[in-house]
């Protein structure tokens, strides 16, 4: 099996943490003082979070596949896994333990609303609510999806004789993968304005606390 070449190794010097900053700076003076032409900003941020999407199910799958088909040991995988799930689930109760107290406290999103454009919430919930179709929750979940074929793909590799030769290809794939995600997060500073300009554009600078918050 042949090898695919690797990816060039890039350095940016871009600091882009501080790019980003920068962008959230004019794009809240661009809403104040040209709230019309910031509203017309929105695309920027809804066509950056478009172009995540797209490499979700990727990064997924060839995180997952090589590291579970990298491991000698079935047992190990499943010990990790168990790991995992019950690191998740502590974690995730002690975040939604701050945030009901920090909303208690600070009351984020508590804003006016009467110049929003408030909508019926009733059209958001259906009869029977505790009810859940997995079949269907499956099926329209890509990254589920992608997620239980690569936990397979990646057991049936590590079940193989010659699972070195298909990681020595899947390895590199992996690399150029996250290659092209780099050059994807340099346009983070335009998704950034994009998003914020058109929020400050659209309801006013009065949203910037609860977002703040």
């Amino acid at each position: 099996m042949t090898t695919l070449r690797r990816p060039p190794k890039l350095k940016f010097t871009s600091h882009l943490t501080l790019l980003v900053i920068i962008a959230l700076v004019l794009a809240v003076l661009l809403g104040y003082f040209y709230p019309a032409a910031a509203v017309k900003t929105q695309p920027l941020g809804d066509w950056f979070i478009a172009v995540i999407k797209v490499f979700i199910p990727f990064v997924i799958f060839f995180t997952i596949v090589p590291g579970i088909s990298g491991m000698s040991n079935l047992k190990r995988v499943g010990r990790i896994g168990v790991k995992s799930l019950l690191y998740f689930e502590i974690i995730t109760t002690l975040s939604l333990a701050i945030g009901i107290i920090l909303a208690e406290v600070i009351k984020p999103g508590k804003v006016n609303r009467a110049s929003l454009a408030v909508q019926d919430a009733s059209k958001y919930t259906r009869s029977g609510a505790g009810h859940i179709d997995w079949g269907k929750f499956l099926s329209s979940n890509l990254t589920l999806q992608v997620l239980v074929i690569a936990i397979i793909v990646g057991i049936i590799i590590s079940l193989l004789r010659n699972k070195e030769k298909i990681l020595a290809f899947i390895e590199p794939i992996t690399e150029w993968v996250f290659f092209a995600l780099r050059f994807v997060m340099l346009l983070a500073p335009l998704g950034a304005f994009g998003g914020m300009a058109s929020t400050i554009g659209q309801y006013g600078i009065r949203t910037f606390l609860p977002l703040g918050q």
